[in-house]
């Protein structure tokens, strides 16, 4: 670790350590901030930003797109007042028998609540090592006349080493994993068995988004290749990614996104640059599956997503029902004898603050079967080099079996509080999916 790293690690802290709080009377000045966007999705997006008291360091601002939402409740989905509310106190008494308290709904503490539920129920399952430092802030972009104030989770740019020096031989690539087991509850009908307990879920989502049209062709990746712990099978899973990338994965070059609209070229084009001919396969996506299986195959970081991924052992369809029963307690029970049936009946006849645990479970769960991966690696330039962990500042070394000596930093993001209103979502999708696989 050199000199500059230990200094840029020091300034890390200094900034994230500052008024820890909810970021009321932190505003933090930065130049360019809205123009380089690092990421996008249905709620939030992610810019590169540039801090005026800290210049040095790369950072990243994650801004909601919407606003109301801080206590789960999907407002354009649900239209009923009363469902609201009791969705929104069942919520907030889930959550504080985990010991995480919702924010009240204030604008300004939509942040600080993100903040708040990594603190206090992701990292104790996934370990500080792999999850960024977060700061919530206030920032104010600097130009002729600018107030505009904008409210963010600030956070060190994981397409970068931790030394945040944009160079250009830094590549990072994002993986979406996706769910790397097979729940194998008794909850599931007896005629979705075959396909449930046999098929990750990945693969049989595939096959409804080709017959939607929003994909062209389906992908052969696996998350249980890529989560089987096997060298050979994770690099298959990797190759499959590069070859039909979809939206699981991305790369980065010096901190910016790159095309992937000719994915063999780019990977060839990062071999070349970064390492020397002679030390790489034939097949430059094979190489990078090699670099990059070797580098996870050296820390926990995907036996700690499975773990939280596995947190709760029923299917969405038995939750959505829980959840129903937690919203409506006189809901009638089954009648029906079969094995499914009495499973959840007897899931149903649990006491509220059990039923309220598996639920919160469900909650976890999907929120590590959502996240991203960020591989970020360049060429150490030292043939000596042997694995050595992260170091304070999250960086890594490792000599891989191509004879390739590399620094690297993982780092988990999109590590967003499912809520509670989403499980209906996510069941009419189950449904979906199990309709068009039982078809075919």
């Amino acid at each position: 670790m050199t000199a500059k790293d230990c200094t840029s690690c020091c300034n890390l802290c200094r900034l994230f350590q500052s008024h820890p709080q909810s970021g009321d009377d932190d505003i933090l000045h930065c130049t360019g901030t809205w123009k380089d966007l690092k990421g996008y999705g249905n709620a939030n997006s992610v810019h590169g930003v540039r801090i005026t008291s800290y210049e040095h360091l790369a950072l990243v601002a994650r801004c909601s797109k919407n606003k109301g939402q801080e206590l789960g409740v999907d407002t354009h989905v649900v239209s009923e007042q009363s469902l609201k509310k009791r969705l929104g106190l069942l919520e907030y008494e889930m959550w504080k028998r985990r010991g995480y308290e919702i924010c009240p709904q204030r604008d300004h503490h939509a942040e600080y609540d993100r903040a708040k539920f990594m603190e206090s129920v992701v990292i104790p399952m996934l370990g500080a090592c792999h999850v960024p430092l977060m700061k919530c802030a206030r920032l104010r972009e600097i130009g002729a006349g600018s107030t505009l104030t904008k409210d963010v989770l600030l956070m060190p740019d994981a397409t970068l080493l931790a030394r945040g020096q944009a160079t250009s031989d830094t590549v990072c690539v994002e993986i979406k994993p996706k769910f790397g087991n097979i729940l194998t509850c008794d909850t599931v009908p007896l005629h979705e068995r075959t396909l449930k307990h046999t098929k990750s879920r990945y693969s049989l989502h595939q096959i409804l988004k080709l017959e939607q049209g929003s994909i062209s062709s389906r992908s052969a990746y696996d998350p249980l290749d890529l989560f089987s712990n096997q060298k050979e099978r994770m690099v298959r899973a990797l190759i499959a990614l590069f070859d039909n990338p979809q939206n699981n994965l991305s790369v980065f070059c010096g901190g910016h996104r790159c095309p992937l609209d000719d994915v063999r070229g780019l990977c060839k084009s990062i071999v070349q640059t970064m390492f020397p001919s002679d030390t790489v396969t034939s097949c430059a996506e094979e190489t990078l599956s090699i670099i990059l299986a070797e580098i996870l195959l050296q820390e926990n970081v995907l036996q700690n997503i499975l773990t939280m991924q596995n947190a709760c052992q029923y299917d969405v369809q038995a939750v959505e029902k829980l959840v129903n029963r937690l919203v409506s307690p006189d809901v009638e029970i089954s009648s029906k004898t079969d094995e499914p049936s009495l499973a959840l009946e007897r899931l149903l006849t649990f006491e509220k603050e059990k039923i309220m645990d598996i639920v919160a479970d469900y909650c976890i769960a999907a929120t590590a079967k959502d996240c991203s991966l960020m591989i970020s690696f360049c060429a150490s330039g030292d043939a000596t080099t042997r694995h050595q962990p992260p170091n304070p500042c999250g960086t890594g070394a490792i000599c891989t079996s191509l004879g390739i000596s590399c620094m690297y930093r993982i780092t988990i993001v999109d590590l967003d509080r499912k809520p509670l209103e989403k499980i209906k979502a996510h069941a009419a999708l189950d449904r979906e999916i199990m309709r068009v696989n039982s078809a075919c």
